[in-house]
């Protein structure tokens, strides 16, 4: 992270694309991602996607030289990225998914299973991305709640990276524990991250056309409200 940081930061890139996943995971990534890299002075455009096709990664890669974001998404697409990267685009990678090492210097892939980590079980890619952007600027860490409800998908009790994250938010009073699951507390709101993770998930995939990846991620950031649960809601009948 230290290397992606300093390169990030001595490049005269102003702007970041972040590609992200359609689910709850991918929804706070991006969130954390998107917040990151304004801390970094960058503009950002987010684009939603189910899987992260070839036609797109040649599209996003052909125009002006800019940083190109994957999170919850990329790892397995190495390759592809690379080939396309002409322009010589700076590409971040917080994603848990299998992975191979890139030699590119161009590619930061920051996949905890480079480090001895499962992707499986140790680690979401809210978690990756939290603790990006905690490293870009420690004042980001209030957003540590977004990890813990990234990690929602990953099956039976939190552990490794994750757990680290949760301590994070449990320390200041942003999760508290709630029988066997936690509830969010932010900014007078609470609800449970099972909730909030499958309001996420139906904004990102159901409401993909009707703008609720864009709203989902805002409410990632601004705090979720109960008009964007009933939105939510109402997608799914």
């Amino acid at each position: 992270m230290e290397r992606a940081r300093d390169d990030l930061r001595r490049s005269e890139l102003r702007e970041a694309v972040v590609l992200h996943h359609d689910e709850a995971d991918g929804l706070t990534s991006a969130a954390l991602a998107k917040l990151a890299f304004e801390h970094l002075s960058m503009t950002t455009r987010l684009i939603c996607l189910d899987k992260l096709y070839p036609e797109v990664i040649r599209e996003v890669e052909k125009g002006p030289r800019q940083v190109i974001v994957c999170v919850d998404l990329g790892s397995a697409h190495i390759g592809r990225l690379t080939q396309y990267n002409n322009p010589q685009n700076m590409i971040v990678i917080l994603d848990h998914h299998d992975t191979v090492e890139s030699n590119d210097p161009m590619v930061y892939n920051l996949n905890p299973e480079l480090d001895g980590f499962s992707g499986e079980s140790d680690a979401s890619a809210a978690t990756i991305a939290y603790f990006f952007a905690k490293f870009i600027d420690p004042r980001l860490s209030k957003f540590a709640h977004l990890a813990t409800v990234g990690a929602y998908e990953i099956p039976g009790e939190l552990r490794g990276l994750n757990m680290i994250a949760v301590r994070d938010a449990l320390e200041q009073g942003l999760v508290k524990v709630s029988r066997d699951d936690y509830k969010i507390e932010v900014e007078g709101m609470r609800y449970s991250r099972s909730r909030l993770s499958s309001a996420l998930n139906v904004l990102g995939s159901v409401g993909y056309y009707r703008d609720g990846p864009t709203i989902g991620v805002a409410s990632c950031i601004n705090g979720m409200t109960e008009s964007t649960f009933e939105f939510a809601r109402k997608l799914e009948e």
